[in-house]
Formats: structure tokens, sequence, C-alpha cells
């Protein structure tokens, strides 16, 4: 269900439930004009409308509240990075929007004070961990 944005993450999350529950739909994925009401204010977030069709507005039930409207609304920051975590070695990776990277082995850096991501030494993991990363969130 991952796919290679949140936007499109959420919107197939909205799919899904769709298809799923009866007397479902799925809103739009919108901005969310007032930040407050984000997760990490001041930070953007986009808003995934589920609707309960049903009658009596009874079709949808979240560990959160269902407004008098029948809605759902799940709000989520824009993420700005993708990363793995490699538990076997020790390892994490992250990939930034804009291109940045870093690279740091916990067992050497546990507080990820050294980011190798450009030494000589880590290019063959490097490049196994941003594989693995781009096929878990389902980017090119």
């Amino acid at each position: 269900m991952i796919q290679s944005t949140a936007d499109a993450t959420f919107r197939a999350l909205g799919t899904a439930v769709h298809q799923t529950v009866p007397h479902s739909a799925a809103g739009a994925v919108s901005p969310v004009a007032d930040t407050s009401q984000c997760p990490h204010p001041p930070a953007p977030c986009q808003q995934l409308t589920l609707i309960d069709t049903s009658t009596a507005l009874t079709g949808l039930y979240w560990w959160e509240d269902v407004n008098e409207s029948g809605n759902f609304h799940i709000t989520y920051p824009v993420p700005d990075f993708f990363g793995v975590r490699d538990v076997r070695n020790n390892l994490v990776y992250v990939l930034y929007e804009d291109g940045e990277a870093e690279l740091y082995d916990l067992t050497a850096d546990p507080w990820e004070l050294n980011n190798m991501v450009d030494s000589p030494a880590y290019a063959v993991t490097r490049a196994q961990l941003d594989a693995r990363m781009r096929e878990l969130a389902g980017m090119p």
C-alpha cells in the first residue's frame, strides 16, 4: 500500500477503506489550512477524509471520534524523508527530499554523530540500504 508519496499512500488508504467497508467513501486528500491542527506545527500537513455514507451514520468505527457528519479526518505531516534501519547490522540510512542522505553505523556510533554516507568503506552498504528503502517505499 505504500506509494511514492504520502498523499498517494493516503489516497490508496482511502480507496482500500471505500472498497472494503460498506457504506463508506473517501474524500480528496487536501491541505490543512490551520497548521495548529497538524501533528508537528507549523509544518505543513495534509488530510484525508473518510465519509460514512450509511443512513444512520454507523458505518465507520475508529480509534478516534467520527464527527456528527459521519466524517473521519486523518491528518498527517508531509514527510520530507524516507529511511530504513538494518537491525541485524545495526545501521540506519535516511534520504531527504532535497537529496541529502545520512548513514550511521550504530555499533560504532550509537549517538549518530558521524555521518558515513560519503565514506568509501560504506559505499556498498549505502547502495544496499538505498535499494531496500526504495523497495519498501515503492520508490523508483
